[in-house]
């Protein structure tokens, strides 16, 4: 079970996708993005502020046998023993690191699918679908690199970022990720209904998006 395989974060491959307005996705979340002139508020202090909007200096680093970005003012803020990773930048690109550390840390073993479906994911009848079909799931480390994305609508609040990722085969398989700002933080928005927060769909090439990799 994976990023690739698992009902919880996927679903499977189909000719439709799951359907996540940006309308839909500024309900969830409880707060607006700060303004970085603005003092943390008591729900941002869990993470420590950042700003950066450029994705140009990323540093890759491995888990699992994938590879996982990050940026020093972007994100994740907070990389803990286990190798779960938090906090990110109320910002275009913070949304963008986000959604690449969630499609990893969701191939990336059980444990770290556990940790993504309770702390990373939007509170409420979601997450305890996430938490179920996650309850189920094996604890197979798939690999799969991240290839390329795409930032499909942001706002203060909600996002929508295509996540282009190269499996062990050599396919490449995307993902639109649906996230909300909540409790200081990005979080994963999960639709109730099957505990997944995207529908992956195969394609030929990485037209349309930008590329960014490990070996970029």
């Amino acid at each position: 079970m994976s990023w690739i395989a698992s009902a919880v974060f996927v679903g499977a491959l189909a000719s439709i996708a799951l359907v996540f307005t940006m309308q839909g996705l500024r309900t969830q979340g409880e707060e607006r993005m700060p303004s970085t002139s603005t003092a943390p508020s008591a729900a941002s202090a869990i993470c420590a502020p950042l700003s950066g909007d450029d994705l140009g200096d990323t540093k890759w680093s491995p888990l699992g046998s994938s590879y996982v970005p990050s940026q020093a003012d972007v994100g994740p803020g907070v990389i803990e023993s286990d190798g779960f990773r938090r906090c990110f930048a109320p910002t275009p690109a913070g949304a963008v690191m986000a959604a690449a550390n969630f499609v990893i840390q969701g191939s990336a073993g059980a444990d770290l699918r556990l940790r993504l479906a309770a702390e990373a994911t939007m509170p409420g009848p979601g997450r305890d679908a996430a938490l179920a079909a996650t309850g189920t799931g094996g604890s197979t480390n798939n690999s799969v690199q991240i290839a390329a994305y795409r930032v499909d609508e942001v706002d203060e609040r909600a996002a929508l970022v295509t996540i282009v990722v190269r499996t062990a085969d050599g396919r490449l398989i995307q993902g639109s990720v649906p996230l909300a700002w909540f409790d200081g933080d990005w979080k994963l928005v999960v639709d109730p209904l099957t505990g997944a927060y995207t529908v992956l769909s195969p394609v030929a090439n990485l037209g349309g998006t930008t590329p960014w990799s490990a070996g970029s």
